[in-house]
């Protein structure tokens, strides 16, 4: 995902009043492409992880947000589709 999209997604899975996803995973975005989306997402109260379920790095390159209710089932989903934990260098 480019920027935009990516920060769009992110907000999309933490507004409640006009939600259009559940969450929203990401592997391989750059700290640049998630830093001001995971302030605005967790000051609204979304859970913004690292995919295995650790707190979220800006250098991790993986990111998972969803709302608290959702989120450990949702880490589930995406492990066991196999989502890759070590995202490419790029």
């Amino acid at each position: 995902s480019t920027f935009p999209e990516a920060t769009a997604h992110m907000f999309r899975a933490q507004e409640p009043r006009q939600r259009s996803v559940d969450g929203y995973y990401e592997w391989g975005m750059h700290p640049w492409d998630v830093a001001a989306a995971f302030l605005i997402c967790t000051e609204a109260g979304a859970v913004v992880t690292d995919l295995d379920g650790s707190a979220f790095s800006i250098t991790a390159r993986r990111t998972l947000v969803a709302n608290a209710k959702i989120q450990p089932q949702l880490k589930k989903i995406i492990m066991d589709a196999g989502a890759p934990m070590q995202p490419s260098v790029n």
